[in-house]
């Protein structure tokens, strides 16, 4: 018989051994019903906590994110908010750099994911930066940083995740992800042109008045696609989950009337959206059969006991979970770790008086970090593919990006006014 103790070492073990994360927290929880549990479990818990994890309304909304996310750049959309982007801050120091930023910024409004962020733009700006006189590592790294914008900018996925579980705003955690946008953007700018200054990296030509207006004009529809996402929600005409279904809806009209897009393309959208669904889904299923073993074996409440036992004041607390969460997101796949977290996080931190919503905000934004952090960070593999580097030169890369984040998150720890200032303004 396995103690618990053996069983979470082979959790560890099974994840860096780089066997995907849904895997690895299925077959660790089904070793601990075989041996661990000393035979008062039945079988049947595995499925039963699969389907109940999954079983919210609010997570119907994640097919359709990621079906925005699939159209706008299989019809091209994508590649117009690049152009608008060059026209734009194409000739500013560090201009391509800052395409790649602006881009990836103007995609997160429509596909709420890092990942397709980095695979709709990053085959553009890339190979556009690294013929700019970007190494492939830096241009692999600004991408990826850039790409990590999607689990902020609403409509984040990540954000639609943790409020299915934890019951807080959805539509509260969407106007909160702004000003940490604001933030992390200004900072990535801000290290995009030290490093130009440093690198001596070229100015693209500046766009003429006329080029601008073309390329307005050429991204203006895919506008209206986080126009009708945001406004009805605000406005109060739908919920997230109706409003991403409005969304995708827009999405698909505009990419058949005016992007030229065939029944055919759409159904290759259609396949390639239920694949990444089912991923995602995968996982968030799997994570509730793991959670299930932590809460049966008391670990939540010990870590919950531990933390308030040693920190009495709110903010000591959050620093210490932004710090805890970066380190998890080292291990872990950020959506699979929300899963194992939330519960205990905000148990922690509504006994310790945080408000719920600015807690949630900065829990999404430390695991969100995972996402472009060694050795587990996705949109790292994808960026790095893309430019045809290593992982381990564009970890070094994005040291800079990743210190704007932790720095970001604690100002936002330390000042919930300016965290929480849209959705008071807004929803309240």
């Amino acid at each position: 018989m396995l103690s618990f103790g053996a069983v979470i070492a082979l959790f560890f073990i099974l994840l860096l051994s780089r066997i995907p994360i849904g895997y690895v927290l299925l077959l660790t929880s089904a070793i601990y019903i075989f041996f661990s549990s000393g035979g008062t479990v039945p079988i049947e818990v595995i499925p039963q906590r699969m389907i109940g994890s999954t079983a919210s309304f609010v997570f119907t909304a994640i097919p359709a994110f990621i079906l925005i996310g699939e159209v706008m750049n299989a019809s091209g959309m994508s590649t117009r908010l690049v152009d608008l982007a060059k026209a734009l801050v194409g000739h500013a120091k560090g201009g391509v750099g800052m395409v790649s930023l602006v881009s990836s910024a103007g995609v997160s409004m429509f596909s709420g994911s890092p990942v397709a962020n980095a695979a709709g733009t990053g085959v553009v700006t890339i190979p556009a930066m690294i013929r700019s006189g970007y190494s492939r590592a830096q241009a692999s790294a600004i991408e990826a940083s850039s790409s990590s914008l999607g689990a902020v900018i609403p409509p984040s996925i990540a954000m639609v995740v943790w409020g299915g579980m934890t019951g807080v705003s959805i539509g509260g955690l969407f106007m909160a992800g702004y000003v940490p946008a604001a933030i992390f953007i200004l900072g990535f700018i801000l290290v995009l042109r030290w490093q130009a200054a440093r690198s001596g990296v070229p100015r693209s030509p500046r766009a003429s008045a006329s080029e601008m207006g073309r390329a307005l004009l050429h991204a203006l529809p895919s506008i209206v696609v986080p126009v009708s996402i945001i406004g009805t929600i605000l406005a109060g005409l739908a919920t997230p989950t109706e409003a991403a279904s409005i969304g995708a809806v827009v999405t698909v009209l505009l990419a058949v009337t005016l992007y030229g897009a065939t029944w055919r393309d759409l159904v290759e959208m259609l396949v390639r959206a239920g694949k990444t669904t089912a991923s995602v889904m995968f996982v968030i299923a799997c994570s509730g059969v793991f959670a299930w073993m932590l809460t049966r074996e008391q670990v939540p409440t010990r870590i919950a006991e531990g933390l308030l036992g040693g920190v009495g004041d709110g903010v000591l607390l959050l620093l210490l979970m932004i710090a805890l969460f970066v380190v998890l997101g080292l291990f872990m796949e950020s959506l699979a770790a929300m899963a194992l977290t939330s519960g205990v996080v905000m148990a922690v931190g509504t006994a310790a008086g945080i408000e719920p919503l600015h807690l949630s905000l900065i829990a999404v934004l430390a695991l969100s970090l995972g996402v472009i952090t060694p050795p587990v960070g996705v949109v790292l593999f994808v960026t790095s593919k893309i430019a045809k580097t290593s992982i381990e030169r564009t970890s070094v890369s994005v040291l800079p990006y990743v210190l704007v984040y932790i720095i970001g998150m604690i100002l936002l720890a330390l000042l919930p006014d300016v965290a929480l200032f849209l959705p008071r303004l807004l929803l309240d």
